[in-house]
């Protein structure tokens, strides 16, 4: 596949793509009075959809089934709950920012739903990571010389380095989270790219994964479990030959991962102590054993000492309140009188402020009812089946395979992680829809 002519349309998707991942950190480039909440990304997401259009919104018709629907479900969700919330300002809000993201799916989608810009595209995206990644490494080792905190890789508060803070409720912090989140949804595109690639282009696609896997390792996010699952998948299709066992064998140690993770995020043991006694004052005869007359009968006793952890009650919270409201529940952006109330029934400390439950399922749960999860499934059903390219061959296909499991490894992420709001994500997803449709032109 030859990387295609540019276009003013392009190049303007392009521009959006790198200002969602390289811009100023917790601000913007404008002037306080023109920036508002907004950031330079989205100034350039105006001018280059208004660009699109001008242009008559080129490979529109070719994808506005399979990126349109998904879109469309969730939005249209979204709409159906805000106009019922008892909090319509942050409901409304929320939808806005979904009515964004889904045209960024859209016009993605569109954009690169040409075979020579795909791949054009490939490289451009690969490049911005690389530059992510080596902006995260080299600032964590001048912070672990100065002893101080690099907010890219380490999970604290602070000052963070990726400025990507397209969420209505809050600045997305720590911004390890964003890095783990976008190293998933990349690694497609650098293993596509290395196949594909001379020499010296698999050699330096290599090396990216490896520090890649290394910034990951150091954000100690809870998505490094589906980081590492989706490396596992893309490497076992990689090989070719007993792809079943060995996939199978990716398949247990995530679910054993997975449970490990479930359980340190439920219980937090706050003390424990191990006694050993000896009472001689009691015998034991048997044919076969006996006490001894110095020790007596002896024994081990542990104690162990343990709280739920916070993580677990916030889905407590997620799962009382969407009881408590099943249908259209508490409205979107409402985390704060849901934890009031909480607080109120004795469900949750009244001393913690969060933003949500730490799981998108769960906050959709509570956030939007019935109404929420179904269309949260749905639209997760449909993108996947949009990204998804069958037995096809070739570059395209490939990559769009490549696609949806990095997808589906996101899905499971957001178990224990709010991302719906990633612009990067939705970016991520467009590129997997333009893979499937190029696939079907490809020569087979």
């Amino acid at each position: 596949m030859r990387p295609g002519r540019l276009s003013l349309p392009a190049v303007a998707f392009a521009a959006y793509v790198a200002s969602t991942l390289l811009m100023v950190p917790r601000g913007s480039l404008l002037p306080a009075v023109l920036a508002g909440k907004g950031q330079p990304a989205d100034l350039v997401f105006l001018a280059g959809l208004a660009v699109w259009l001008l242009a008559g919104a080129p490979g529109l018709a070719r994808i506005a089934a399979p990126a349109g629907r998904p879109a469309a479900v969730w939005v249209g969700a979204n709409v159906l709950v805000a106009s019922v919330a008892p909090w319509p300002g942050p409901a409304w809000r929320e939808t806005a920012a979904f009515v964004y993201l889904a045209l960024v799916l859209i016009w993605g989608a569109a954009v690169l739903g040409d075979p020579g810009r795909l791949a054009r595209f490939l490289r451009w995206w690969v490049v911005l990571v690389a530059a992510v990644v080596g902006l995260g490494l080299a600032g964590w080792v001048f912070a672990a010389h100065a002893g101080a905190a690099n907010y890219l890789v380490e999970f604290r508060e602070g000052l963070p380095v990726l400025g990507d803070r397209l969420r209505v409720r809050a600045t997305l912090q720590p911004t390890s989270r964003l890095l783990a989140t976008l190293l998933i949804v990349a690694l497609p595109a650098v293993v596509s790219l290395a196949r594909r690639g001379g020499p010296w282009t698999r050699r330096g696609c290599l090396a990216l994964l490896a520090a890649m896997t290394v910034c990951e390792v150091l954000t100690w996010a809870r998505p490094l479990l589906e980081y590492l699952a989706v490396l596992g998948v893309l490497g076992v299709l990689e090989v070719g030959r007993r792809r079943r066992p060995l996939l199978a064998g990716v398949a247990v140690l995530y679910v054993v991962g997975l449970l490990l993770t479930i359980a340190v995020s439920t219980w937090q043991v706050t003390a424990y102590d191990v006694t050993w006694g000896a009472d001689r004052s009691r015998t034991v005869r048997h044919p076969f054993y006996a006490s001894m007359p110095d020790t007596g009968v002896e024994s081990l006793v542990l104690r162990v000492e343990w709280v739920h952890n916070l993580y677990f009650v916030l889905k407590r919270i997620a799962v009382h309140a969407f009881l408590a409201r099943p249908l259209a529940g508490w409205g979107q952006d409402a985390w704060p009188h849901i934890q009031a109330w909480a607080g109120e029934m004795g469900y949750a400390p009244r001393a913690e402020r969060w933003e949500s439950a730490h799981g998108e399922p769960f906050t959709v749960a509570a956030e939007m009812g019935v109404i929420g999860l179904v269309a949260f499934g749905a639209f997760w059903a449909l993108t996947l089946r949009a990204m998804w390219p069958g037995a096809r061959p070739g570059f395209a296909a490939g990559l769009a395979r490549g696609q949806t499991v990095a997808s589906a490894g996101v899905l499971l992420a957001s178990l224990h992680l709010d991302l719906m709001r990633f612009r990067f994500l939705w970016i991520a997803l467009a590129l997997g829809v333009a893979a499937a449709r190029c696939a079907k032109e490809e020569p087979a």
